[in-house]
């Protein structure tokens, strides 16, 4: 939506097990008047009331879009 491409570059990763990241990179030309709507706003409230974070970052080149949440054991009842 704040690209100017329909392309998208996504990935996800837990490393070691205990953190979910996720990155979505659309490259492109972007807005210089980039102002974080209602659906931004949601995701990083969202991220935020589990203790996770949202990172923007947007340049003439490509808007990302990044997050974490730390990831919790849960044991298994039999």
């Amino acid at each position: 939506k704040h690209s100017s491409t329909r392309e998208a570059h996504i990935s996800f990763e837990t490393p070691g097990g205990s953190i979910f990241r996720f990155e979505v990179m659309n490259p492109g030309k972007t807005s210089p008047f980039f102002e974080e709507g209602y659906g931004l706003k949601a995701m990083r409230e969202r991220l935020e009331k589990v203790g996770g974070s949202l990172d923007i970052h947007h340049d003439e080149r490509q808007f990302v879009v990044s997050g974490s949440i730390r990831l919790t054991k849960t044991e298994r009842i039999e």
